[in-house]
Parts: C-alpha cells; structure tokens; sequence
C-alpha cells in the first residue's frame, strides 16, 4: 500500500481491450459498501479524485464497459492519505504588536 498520497490526486489504470468507457470506485472500506466516489462511463484510463479526508485509508477498483457489456471489477488498490499539516494560532499573522514575555527592555543613554 502506497503511503503520504495527496488528497487529490489522480487515479490511473490500463487500458482493457475493446472498452469504449469505464466505472471507478473508491471507498475507505475493502467490501465498498459505502462509496467515497463511483464515477461512470470515464473516457480513458485516469481520473482525477480532490477533496480525500487527511490520514485515510482508501481502496479503489474500475470495471471496462463496451457494448458487450460490463467486465468483472479489476484488483483492488488502496493507499493512504498525507497527514493533515498543523495549524498555526498564535501569534496572529502579521500582528503589529509584539509580546515581551522574555522581560527584554531597552534603555536608553
């Protein structure tokens, strides 16, 4: 499993022969029960995938359609997403004022 992956990023994969389109899924459960994203009749073999939660797991498969049908679901994949970067609080950005929490002074002569 791929680790530290972006939380958009994009979703790529091989091309089937004869497939005039394809189906993706991805989920943060292995049985995808529950779909984060099922995206359908995609032309070509990537697709981008933006808003993942931070510090998740995911799973993804695609399926090929023509007019023959649609094929089996391909290998499941999974990867995790980047930890969330901290936010800074204190002090306010480009605050004017400045904290003398130290006891620094100046005197002048």
């Amino acid at each position: 499993m791929e680790t530290g992956v972006p939380i958009q990023l994009t979703l790529r994969w091989n091309t089937s022969a004869d497939a005039v389109a394809y189906h993706l899924q991805v989920s943060e459960n292995q049985d995808f029960t529950m779909l984060t994203f099922h995206l359908k009749d995609i032309h070509g073999t990537s697709r981008e995938v933006a808003k993942l939660a931070y510090s998740t797991t995911y799973h993804w498969r695609v399926n090929a359609m023509n007019s023959q049908g649609t094929s089996d679901w391909s290998e499941k994949w999974s990867f995790n997403t980047v930890l969330a970067a901290p936010q800074l609080t204190s002090p306010l950005n480009k605050r004017n004022r400045c904290s003398h929490e130290r006891g620094i002074g100046l005197e002048i002569i």
